[in-house]
């Protein structure tokens, strides 16, 4: 199976940036998330020519590390906010909307970001 990389890549983080749909239907969400993930995945093992025969143990490898990564993550974000919380820092009103703010934009930035570079790397072919 052959994917454009590029246009998949740019569409890796877009389900980031629907906040509304995440909270409505998630499930949707991830799986649009995991299906663009695996085409991507998919698309860079062709690429490197992976034997038919490797490609189970990749994908099992690749689920492992996501998962670790994943646990990673979250046990170091729960140590940082364990450490915070000792901290008698005040917090000002309304700054819980930072994250999610932040977060979008970085989502919204790097979703045009990989689409012009997918689109005008394809039009100077």
């Amino acid at each position: 199976m052959q994917t454009p990389n590029r246009r998949i890549a740019a569409l890796l983080r877009e389900p980031l940036g629907q906040v509304g749909l995440t909270e409505r239907r998630p499930w949707i969400v991830a799986l649009a998330f995991g299906l663009f993930h695996g085409l991507g995945f998919a698309g860079a093992l062709c690429e490197v020519s992976v034997p038919a025969h490797e490609v189970p143990l990749a994908l099992l490898m690749l689920n492992f590390g996501v998962e670790t990564g994943q646990v990673l993550f979250v046990v170091g974000v729960l140590g940082v906010l364990a450490a915070l919380r000792r901290l008698p820092l005040p917090s000002p009103q309304g700054a819980w909307r930072l994250a999610p703010y932040a977060i979008g934009s970085v989502a919204a930035f790097s979703t045009l970001q990989r689409l012009a570079s997918a689109f005008s790397t394809e039009a100077s072919s």
